[in-house]
């Protein structure tokens, strides 16, 4: 099944088929760490979503906050776009060993990333055909994180990452009227400030 699923992902690589093969060994972290190593240069450039889970899964957590902290302000809805999957997966490693928690809404945000465009949506027309079960990012997450150590140049690149995506969220969808996504701008900046260590709060703050 493992071999299948992997070659699924080679053929056409979405984040489904990645995560599917991910978890099809077991729950390990050193399992999800060897198989990121493996393909992550295969990763199309334009995967945002899986480039980024797969260079947390290594631990190179300075190169998924250059991935995030370079994407648009504009286009979260996309597979290209690293946002709704880097900056939950953040949240999770700052509050790890604290007694923070992350937003309800943002882990929500974080597994609804992972529906396979591929997908067909079924009907009353359509033979419902049995589907394989759909992995949470969350729960994959929480399994690794234990083992992701932050440094302090670690911490530096996540929360600068984390607020630049933020005010480029900000920027782009005020300046574009998109107001069906303020509440997402505002939970951004929030999280950004919530999660902060106390002697970063009045920088975050302005």
């Amino acid at each position: 099944m493992s071999k299948r699923l992997e070659a699924a992902w080679r053929a056409v690589p979405t984040l489904t088929r990645l995560l599917r093969w991910l978890v099809a060994d077991g729950g390990a972290a050193r399992v999800f760490r060897s198989k990121a190593k493996k393909i992550v240069a295969r990763c199309p450039r334009t995967g945002g979503r899986q480039l980024g889970l797969l260079h947390v899964l290594l631990g190179d957590l300075r190169a998924a906050a250059d991935l995030l902290s370079k994407a648009p302000g504009l286009g979260w809805s996309s597979e290209d776009h690293p946002g709704h999957v880097l900056f939950p997966l953040f949240a999770l490693l700052l509050v790890n060993g604290t007694p923070k928690t992350v937003s309800p809404a943002l882990l929500a945000e974080l597994e609804s990333t992972s529906r396979d465009p591929l997908g067909v949506l079924s009907d009353d027309h359509v033979e419902k055909r049995p589907r394989l079960a759909l992995p949470s990012i969350s729960a994959l997450a929480h399994g690794v994180r234990s083992g992701i150590e932050l440094d302090q140049d670690d911490l530096e690149a996540i929360l600068g990452a984390m607020r630049v995506a933020a005010e480029k969220r900000i920027e782009g969808i005020l300046s574009n009227s998109r107001r069906r996504h303020y509440g997402h701008a505002a939970m951004l900046a929030v999280s950004c400030l919530a999660l902060a260590p106390p002697d970063r709060h009045k920088d975050l703050s302005a």
